[in-house]
């Protein structure tokens, strides 16, 4: 694939929230790892808030200051990394999008809060690493930011449209000069997006592509 796509579009995704649904392992692996730590568990209506951020500032939040969150965050991917990832499900007509945006030889990249290697290995559980041109997530010192402006100079003269879930996802792509779409069916809130810059709402993965073909 070429990477001069000018007058075309770029589209990058977040996993969690929007191409699938893994509030369930990521939920059980935080509690896990409180546990471990001697710290109470926490129901899943609490925990819901912790799908999408960076587990370090998740964990920041939920453990004590005597405790480094970056234990909290070993201590999750242990169990993560082995169960965890397989309690996750595809949101139902995403691979459809997907698809439809390969078969126009659209570009598409991952901006996810996850490591490069949690990325990939949730890609490859559900065979779809094929679709995206760049599988990459937030390893030590990287930002969602810097994820969308590597897609954007990975294809330059493209616009590029970031698909997300929550409030960092459109933080992220208003401050990378991207176009910010926001995912209802996610963990993120109609108020949250509206008030971080969303710039189109879409209620349904089926209703994506009403929005990007005309952007393509």
């Amino acid at each position: 694939m070429s990477t001069n796509v000018n007058g075309r579009c770029v589209v990058a995704f977040d996993l969690d929230g929007t191409v699938c649904d893994s509030s369930e392992g990521i939920i059980n692996s935080i509690n896990y790892a409180l546990e471990r730590l001697g710290q109470p568990t926490r129901p899943a209506e609490e925990l819901i808030t912790c799908v999408g951020p960076k587990l370090v500032d998740s964990f920041a939040r939920l453990l004590p200051e005597s405790i480094p969150p970056e234990a909290g965050a070993r201590l999750y991917s242990e169990r993560y990394s082995v169960k965890g990832f397989r309690e996750n499900r595809l949101y139902p007509g995403i691979c459809d999008v997907l698809e439809t945006l390969w078969s126009m030889n659209i570009p598409m990249f991952t901006a996810t809060a996850k490591s490069t290697r949690g990325t990939l290995r949730t890609l490859n559980h559900f065979g779809i690493t094929h679709y995206f041109r760049e599988a990459r997530g937030c390893d030590s010192g990287v930002e969602k930011h810097d994820l969308l402006c590597n897609a954007k100079a990975k294809c330059p003269g493209a616009r590029v449209i970031m698909v997300g879930d929550r409030s960092f996802d459109m933080i992220a792509a208003k401050s990378a000069g991207c176009l910010a779409v926001g995912a209802l069916w996610g963990y993120g809130s109609e108020i949250e997006l509206r008030e971080a810059g969303a710039d189109v709402l879409v209620g349904q993965p089926s209703l994506i592509m009403k929005h990007l073909e005309p952007m393509c």
